[in-house]
């Protein structure tokens, strides 16, 4: 049986539909299963106690002991090129170990740090 070029596009319209059809099927059936994740990853644990002790009080007291001495350092220093630069390495380590205490509220992003 001949097929007329009318008909025959209309297959192809009508087979390109249902193609479409059965992956937009198939796309909703995976957004299901992509949305039941489990939260209890093995490295969760690790990581979270790692988040709270960069983040508490610990952290705060070694920040604050290390920009003190830093001061005492620089007060008590003869001024030499070695000692000023070690001083100030030690006040680069300070500000970035406790950046993430104050840093988000001195940002403004105070409401809370979602990791």
């Amino acid at each position: 049986m001949l097929c007329s070029p009318r008909n025959k596009r209309q297959l192809k319209v009508k087979e390109m539909f249902m193609k479409r059809t059965y992956m937009l099927f198939v796309f909703l059936l995976m957004a299901n299963t992509a949305f039941a994740a489990s939260t209890s990853m093995p490295w969760e644990g690790p990581l979270e106690q790692l988040l709270n002790s960069l983040t508490g009080p610990v952290s705060r007291v070694i920040g604050a002991v290390a920009i003190v001495s830093l001061g005492l350092g620089l007060a008590f220093s003869d001024g030499g090129s070695v000692m000023r630069k070690a001083l100030w390495v030690v006040m680069g380590l300070a500000i970035a170990y406790n950046a993430v205490s104050w840093g988000l509220d001195f940002m403004g992003f105070g409401g809370g740090l979602t990791v």
